[in-house]
């Protein structure tokens, strides 16, 4: 399984997406009290939020889980480079999407609570790390096919 490097890549966009769901992401900072933390789940300590904006927030676990169980399945695929190509595409674009969510939500947050001052965390640029390494991984799994592909063309024309 751990035979080629791609498979080193895909195990730490694996890790950088399932530490999203344990690291606040944004805190935000009131004028008096404690800073409410904004994870991957939701606000975890804080007001209650206004129903038709906390509705919106079962998109951000849900594209986390979607993205950990893909990259899991293609750790596991080791073997089915085609489709683990077409599940690294897949997998980078929900990350790129995840990203855009965790930015939206940063940033509308503040205008619904009336808070002022913001500061993110480290967990908030995992998704855009884990993109870079499903890209390389991307590349990985095209060199990996192309050179099983020329080592088969060698050895089928040496037995004419």
């Amino acid at each position: 399984m751990f035979r080629y490097l791609h498979s080193y890549f895909l195990l730490a966009a694996l890790v950088l997406s399932s530490l999203l769901f344990t690291l606040p992401l944004i805190s935000y900072l009131p004028e008096t009290g404690e800073p409410i933390i904004f994870g991957l789940t939701g606000i975890v300590n804080g007001p209650e939020l206004p129903a038709s904006f906390s509705n919106n927030f079962w998109v951000l676990p849900f594209l986390g889980v979607v993205v950990v169980l893909l990259l899991v399945i293609m750790l596991l695929l080791w073997n089915r480079r085609n489709l683990q190509m077409r599940l690294a595409v897949f997998t980078a674009v929900l990350l790129l999407g995840l990203e855009g969510m965790m930015i939206f939500f940063a940033f509308q947050i503040p205008y619904v609570l009336k808070f002022s001052h913001r500061m993110f965390h480290v967990g908030i640029v995992f998704p855009l790390a884990g993109f870079l390494m499903v890209i390389l991984a991307i590349r990985g799994i095209h060199k990996t096919e192309l050179l099983e592909l020329t080592r088969n063309h060698f050895r089928t024309a040496g037995k004419s």
